[in-house]
């Protein structure tokens, strides 16, 4: 059985022990120190800390002899971090374990800390290291959105996830709480957070730092995931009545015009009708979220305030739903998505219907059947 929080550090240098130790103490941890190999080796069998981590000069035993003993024992070979003036090249034999190596010179406390912190929230987020050990690889096929907030929040994190959707979409987190979102240059906040929590796919990247945003969401993580699951069930729902995204939208001064009291996001619709384009830009140019602005418009629309102008020429587009797109741009561009179908064994699954990505991956880790 490991123990949480716990860190091994095997060195042969009482004065590394110290600074490293203090580091790791001031992060959090609990430190176990072993001075040569015998001792190291000892403690990592009968302990099986969070992490081990062993410098070169380790006396007695070299940090790779150290790890293929480990890994010899058969236990649940923890994480192993060597620390080296030069580079450490990781061995074939013991590639497919979580080893990792990281040089010294000109690496401060501070640092090191971060990088300890990033290794080992990567074995929770299943997702890859850079070769320094400053980003977090992952992806939401392989672990859902809720599950990566929930982690973030557990771990206290404050960094910022990036999305491959764009350098400006993703999420700013303080001590674990989520301060802001961004989905794109314009839409921040909860309108942008509602977005990103109904992602089911797609690549992210993860790095620890002091966020430059000031807090622009201010509630608990259950209440925003909570909010934004009814609000794509609404959504889905509106968009039904409502004309393509790619339309343009047209204010008709007239009837009653000019007997109504708008709301502020109908008057914020108003507003912004004369620098968009079409549907898609007003419902990114309006502040509110995306379920406040819908219903506005629906309710223009009803008093003939607004007028719809849908494209003359339509190019459709046709996809698998592979392509992981999200709700808001398959709605924009009018893109059919076909699920596919999954088999696994006799059952049938439509993917993105009755299977979610992260269903499938589980099933592939469990099931006797292949799909």
């Amino acid at each position: 059985m490991a123990y949480e929080n716990v860190i091994l550090v095997a060195d042969s240098s009482e004065e590394r022990r110290r600074e490293f130790g203090l580091a790791l103490y001031k992060g959090g941890y609990e430190v176990i120190n072993a001075v040569n190999g015998e001792e190291a080796l000892r403690f990592t069998v009968g302990l099986n800390p969070t992490l081990v981590i062993s410098h070169a000069g380790l006396a007695g035993m070299d940090p790779l002899e150290l790890c293929r003993e480990v890994k010899g024992t058969g236990i649940n070979v923890p994480p192993m971090l060597i620390l080296s003036e030069e580079t450490v090249e990781i061995p074939d034999d013991l590639e497919e374990g979580d080893f990792y190596s990281l040089r010294t010179s000109g690496l401060d406390s501070s640092v090191f800390l971060y990088q300890i912190r990033l290794l080992l929230l990567a074995r929770h987020l299943g997702g890859e290291l850079s070769d320094s050990i400053d980003r977090l690889y992952g992806d939401l096929t392989r672990i859902a959105i809720g599950d990566l907030l929930r982690i973030l929040l557990q771990f206290q994190i404050t960094g910022h996830v990036q999305l491959t959707l764009g350098p400006e979409t993703g999420l700013w987190f303080e001590d674990g709480k989520i301060v802001n979102a961004h989905w794109g240059s314009v839409v921040e906040g909860r309108k942008a957070f509602n977005r990103i929590a109904g992602l089911r796919g797609g690549a992210f990247q993860l790095t620890l730092e002091s966020s430059p945003e000031q807090r622009v969401i201010d509630v608990d993580l259950a209440t925003l995931v909570t909010d934004a699951v009814e609000e794509k069930f609404q959504l889905d729902e509106i968009f039904k009545r409502l004309p393509p995204l790619n339309s343009r939208i047209e204010i008709r001064m007239a009837g009653e015009f000019f007997n109504t009291q708008f709301t502020d996001a109908q008057r914020g619709i108003l507003t912004a009708v004369r620098g968009a384009k079409n549907f898609a830009e007003l419902l990114d140019l309006v502040p509110a979220t995306d379920l406040e602005v819908l219903e506005a418009v629906e309710a223009l629309q009803e008093r003939s305030i607004i007028v719809f102008h849908e494209p003359e020429h339509r190019i459709h587009i046709v996809t698998d739903s592979t392509c992981d797109l999200h709700p808001t741009i398959v709605r924009r561009d009018g893109v059919t998505v076909v699920p596919l179908s999954v088999l696994f064994g006799t059952k049938v699954f439509k993917d993105g219907v009755d299977m979610m990505p992260d269903d499938f991956y589980s099933m592939l880790r469990e099931s006797d059947d292949f799909p």
